[in-house]
């Protein structure tokens, strides 16, 4: 090898080496440590990627962190027919041949995106061939679904319903047990006037009862028992009766039995029964719905034509309801039949 070619090999060697030097530096700076790698396990997985020493165990909510709960109402829903009929024209005949998923569909956008969803039923739901109940008010109307009709709430988003209603009854307690058993096979809580409904999520506990409310002297007193008992164990106390004591929903004295609820400890007076919606009116630190109209009406294809669904809001922070707000939004009975959906002109 002769000179000129020596040199150039020792420059070429010191130019890498130089190289070499300064990249190690570079990324030495970089890792903010003496070392100049990152050493890598056999699996291929950085170290700093697989170590579990190096994982925080667990991550608490803010202080302030805030979640929001929902849960609507609606009022009555007549899920059958006259004696269980499914001759043309009548609500069994449409769950045979639209299928449950067609009732609610036009209100699913609304209902789906709750927490809750809370009806009240009119009707029984039973595959079973029991005689209709003779009843001592005279009143000739019975309504049945087969154990099939309960998918008409579960695919229309209705998580509970209330059996505290004048037909659940129509059939005798054997098609009061089937009802209940279509409800649970199909998802669906109830309550009675036995059974209130608890709901709870973020560490909130709502108590909702569904009872009748036919007279003031046997009745009333069991509900304001009730709300006082559980207004001191749940965030927020609601009643959802069905009745009005034989009275116009807006009657004194019916609206008075609604106000002895609040002054008891209720939040939320929401009856049912009355085909008629009538507006919210706040009394108190509450507010009342003297009827919620009905919202699906399996007896007849020209219910009312307006109809709602009573929405509340929760504002929950860590384990406890910071505030909370109503809205009214209108629905109409139904364009198509038996198919109620939010009013285009409602506000």
């Amino acid at each position: 090898m002769n000179l000129k070619n020596s040199i150039q090999l020792k420059r070429t060697v010191c130019a890498a080496a130089l190289a070499l030097l300064t990249g190690g530096m570079i990324i030495g700076s970089a890792l903010g440590s003496a070392a100049n790698y990152v050493p890598v396990l056999e699996t291929g997985t950085l170290l700093t990627q697989a170590d579990p020493a190096t994982r925080v165990p667990s991550v608490e909510e803010p202080a302030d962190s805030r979640q929001v709960m929902t849960v609507s109402f609606v009022g009555n829903c007549l899920v059958g027919s006259m004696l269980g009929s499914s001759a043309y024209g009548t609500f069994n005949e449409a769950i045979e041949t639209e299928g449950p998923a067609y009732f609610l569909a036009g209100a699913l956008p609304v209902l789906e995106a709750d927490d809750w969803t809370v009806a009240a039923l009119g009707s029984v739901f039973s595959d079973g061939e029991y005689r209709p109940v003779d009843k001592a008010d005279g009143e000739r109307s019975w309504y049945l679904a087969s154990s099939e009709g309960a998918q008409v709430l579960s695919s229309g988003s209705i998580d509970v319903v209330s059996l505290a209603t004048e037909h659940t009854g129509d059939y005798g307690a054997e098609g009061y047990a089937d009802t209940k058993a279509a409800l649970e096979k199909a998802g669906v809580l109830w309550g009675d006037d036995e059974n209130a409904v608890y709901l709870e999520k973020y560490g909130i506990r709502i108590g909702v009862y569904t009872c009748t409310l036919e007279d003031s002297e046997n009745d009333l007193p069991r509900i304001l028992n009730w709300v006082r008992t559980a207004s001191g164990t749940c965030d927020m106390t609601i009643v959802y009766p069905h009745g009005h004591m034989g009275l116009e929903p807006d009657d004194e004295t019916v609206f008075a039995a609604y106000c002895s609820m609040i002054d008891a400890g209720a939040d939320m007076v929401l009856a049912s029964h009355s085909t008629k919606l009538y507006d919210p009116v706040s009394y108190g630190s509450g507010v009342i719905v003297p009827s919620l109209g009905s919202f699906l009406s399996g007896d007849t294809r020209f219910p009312d034509l307006v109809t709602g669904v009573f929405q509340v809001q929760l504002l929950c922070a860590g384990d406890r309801i910071d505030s909370w707000s109503w809205e009214m939004i209108p629905f109409l009975a139904y364009m198509e039949p038996w198919q109620p959906i939010p009013d285009p002109a409602g506000k």
